[in-house]
């Protein structure tokens, strides 16, 4: 993930450049580790294979987790869960939280079908 690597698998936010996100393994972006940045995000948690957390510091304080769950029957279940922490008095973060969860859905959601995609295209 990342613009500087395989892109972000959602729509292209109000009209600004964005990457799709790449459609193959690309091995020299595999050597993720704990620290390294992501656009505004740091890498915060790491299990290779298993689960990515990011956290960001903009606009109060985010954590963002990828997991793959395995399941009995040899699917994976993949989990993505936002959290935030806002700076803002609360009915003012009430509000925002309303508007900017509506938009992370939307986003969340096209990025889970795209990596879905991407990731049953790869099963052999």
């Amino acid at each position: 993930m990342g613009d500087d690597r395989g892109g972000e698998y959602s729509y292209s936010v109000f009209g600004l450049p964005h990457r799709k996100g790449a459609d193959r393994i690309v091995p020299e972006w595999q050597d993720l580790a704990v620290g390294d940045p992501l656009n505004e995000w740091t890498v915060a948690g790491l299990e290779p294979e298993r689960a990515l957390v990011l956290h960001s510091n903009l606009a109060g304080s985010w954590s963002w987790a990828f997991i793959l769950e395995p399941l009995e029957d040899g699917r994976t279940r993949f989990i993505e869960r936002i959290r935030s922490c806002s700076p803002l008095p609360r009915r003012i973060d009430e509000v925002a939280m309303r508007v900017i969860g509506f938009g992370t859905l939307l986003m969340v959601r096209k990025q889970m079908l795209t990596i879905r995609d991407r990731a049953e295209r790869l099963v052999v």
